[in-house]
């Protein structure tokens, strides 16, 4: 058995090769065994250049594929510094390589490549090879849920009489706001001084909201209290009976973020949304959440709603987990007060699909 790892370009295998794996290899249907989504998420992306920079590990004798870690590349802002980076999505390895090292080669090459790397939704399996090669865990993702339908979100979810009452709570002033024509791209120029985070600039934020395969995407820019803060949003209506507004990403200016989340609540409601949510791990950005009466689903146990939503399911935590490397300054990647990471980032907004979608 030889095991070589490479891009499959590098390795001159098609990308039809690797979508066939991860459609035989996963338990349900994949998105990333889907040619459109697949070319979008690993060879779109402006720091692929047109190329699906996924590692493989592949055999060269019996000449099939050992395992796959599906990699985007994109650069990641720290302490102020550009570095080389790249989201990890799923890594799926062949039950007839799993003792073969095959995993671990992957990911040492990964490792060899990039100067930062993130990754959301890590498995039991996972999670020990990553521990081993110096990533950092952390279970749960904070998650913030605005409920403006108790009713309709009670009969997906679990809320208390207490939890009945604490959702009636709002924001004793709700700032005034405006939408602005103010470019997304100097929001984030700013932003890469106050927090660490992937590049939101404007390749990347068209790529992300305006060429997706699947989801239909609304971006706002809020102009407030003299600050701007950007807003991406994409309501979820596939399952009957409920419609949950995401917040798939939310950063501004200090001044603006109140406003932006007062912003949230109103569009949300005149979507007739359920619920709203919202991933982050920064907490110089949750603290506007958390003023605004948004629940978290980690801390508010008397809250808990559903985290997936194809089925829907419950989950304890209502989130999911995050792993983290950075090759030479782990103590800035640890900072929790600056790490901005949401639902834009690693493949954590991705379709799911069924049987009848192939």
């Amino acid at each position: 058995m030889t095991i070589v790892v490479g891009t499959p370009g590098e390795l001159n295998i098609s990308n039809s090769l690797v979508e066939g794996f991860f459609a035989a290899h996963w338990t349900r249907p994949i998105a990333l065994a889907e040619p459109s989504f697949s070319r979008w998420q690993f060879a779109m992306a402006p720091s692929a250049k047109g190329l699906n920079q996924s590692i493989v590990a592949y055999d060269s004798e019996k000449r099939k594929v050992a395992g796959v870690m599906g990699l985007t590349p994109r650069p990641f802002y720290l302490a102020e510094v550009e570095r080389s980076a790249a989201e990890l999505t799923t890594w799926i390895v062949a039950e007839d390589y799993r003792r073969s090292g095959a995993g671990a080669k992957i990911l040492s090459a990964i490792m060899s490549r990039y100067d930062v790397l993130i990754g959301m939704g890590i498995s039991s399996m996972a999670l020990p090879i990553y521990l081993r090669s110096g990533f950092r865990y952390l279970r749960a993702i904070p998650r913030f849920v605005r409920v403006l339908n108790v009713e309709c979100a009670a009969r997906f979810g679990n809320i208390t009489p207490v939890g009945r009452k604490l959702i009636r709570f709002s924001q004793p002033i709700a700032p005034t706001y405006s939408l602005s024509d103010q470019p997304a791209r100097d929001i984030f120029e700013r932003m890469k001084v106050r927090l660490n985070l992937f590049s939101r600039d404007v390749d990347h934020l068209k790529w992300r909201y305006e060429t997706h395969p699947f989801f239909a995407y609304k971006t706002f820019t809020i102009a407030s209290c003299g600050g701007e803060a950007f807003v991406a949003v994409r309501m979820e209506s596939a399952v009957p009976g409920l419609r949950v507004l995401h917040v798939i990403d939310c950063f501004g200016d200090e001044a603006a973020m109140p406003g932006a989340v007062s912003f949230l609540e109103d569009y949300a409601r005149s979507v007739d949304a359920d619920f709203c949510d919202f991933y982050s791990t920064s907490a110089y950005l949750n603290r506007f959440f958390l003023s605004a009466y948004w629940h978290s689903t980690v801390d508010d146990l008397d809250i808990q709603l559903p985290h997936l939503f194809h089925p829907v399911e419950m989950r304890d935590p209502a989130t999911t987990s995050l792993i983290y490397w950075c090759r030479d300054s782990m103590v800035d990647m640890a900072d929790f007060g600056r790490l901005y990471i949401s639902k834009q980032d690693a493949d954590f907004d991705r379709p799911v699909l069924s049987a009848k979608d192939y």
